[in-house]
């Protein structure tokens, strides 16, 4: 369990954090997070987030099932957004305003 980072969402403790190689972007990494508040309507967190509700942690008796629920989860989470030029030039437009302070 990650005890020392909180859902960027929500501010829950995550259950886990996973870097993996960005898809689009050449040495960038995607970060997924699972949080038991937020993604408990993601049916891809269903399964690893039932892991949770059973197990306080990972052993060597249920890190198999651990192993196979994670990597389900990694494979059905959604790529990273694309940003569009409109889209960075309305966020760039929206940072000189100030409204991101």
């Amino acid at each position: 369990m990650t005890t020392s980072l909180s859902c960027h969402r929500c501010g829950t403790e995550l259950l886990l954090s996973s870097d993996r190689p960005h898809p689009r972007f050449a040495n960038a990494i995607y970060r997924r997070n699972l949080c038991p508040q937020c993604d408990a309507a993601d049916p891809a967190a269903h399964g690893i987030l039932a892991f949770f509700t059973v197990h306080r942690q990972v052993t060597d008796d249920n890190i198999e099932v651990f192993g196979k629920l994670l990597r389900e989860w990694i494979e059905r989470t959604a790529e990273p957004p694309l940003v569009t030029p409109e889209a960075f030039d309305e966020d760039v437009e929206a940072f000189n305003r100030g409204d991101f302070d």
